[in-house]
């Protein structure tokens, strides 16, 4: 199979697995987005992301309790937190890189909606799953803008570039 993951069986199919880390904000809380001054840190906790390609352009997200599919071909918002992952795949895909479909299963120890940047860890680790997934590279603050971009048009959320590059 010479390494290529579109070779392997679907049962020998390499999971890959990904964690990106919430962000506390030392200084200039809500003034990255404002061209102010910031200062955080990166913390323990965060969210992982573990995941195979598929053969066909069905993607597959899962937490928790909730199963969500979709269509690689046709993404579009649905208000649910599938928007943010989603809306990384739709911007990689506006950059050029042809992706076809994939499952991943998130886990987390980040509270949603605590302040510590958990919607941004689940872009990062979901851009960086797709980047080793479909063997793509994209220098690190690219990553971080392509998922802000995510953030601030596909799911409609304004933030700056802070919560994604910490």
């Amino acid at each position: 199979y010479y390494g290529r993951p579109e070779k392997f069986p679907r049962l020998l199919r390499p999971t890959i697995s990904t964690f990106a880390p919430g962000r506390v904000e030392l200084l200039g809380n809500h003034t990255d987005y404002n061209a102010g001054v910031v200062l955080s840190a990166a913390i323990d906790l965060g969210i992982s992301a573990s995941g195979h390609r598929r053969d066909d352009d069905e993607i597959v997200l899962v937490s928790g309790g909730t199963r969500m599919t979709a269509d690689s071909r046709q993404l579009a918002p649905t208000g649910q937190w599938t928007d943010y992952p989603l809306g990384v795949v739709k911007k990689l895909q506006e950059a050029g890189h042809a992706l076809g479909g994939f499952e991943v299963k998130y886990t987390g120890t980040l509270p949603s909606g605590a302040g510590l940047s958990s919607s941004a860890a689940l872009e990062v680790s979901t851009a960086v799953l797709l980047m080793r997934m479909f063997a793509l590279e994209i220098p690190a603050l690219d990553v971080a803008k392509l998922c802000r971009r995510a953030e601030n048009e596909f799911v409609g959320v304004n933030c700056g570039l802070l919560a994604q590059a910490s």
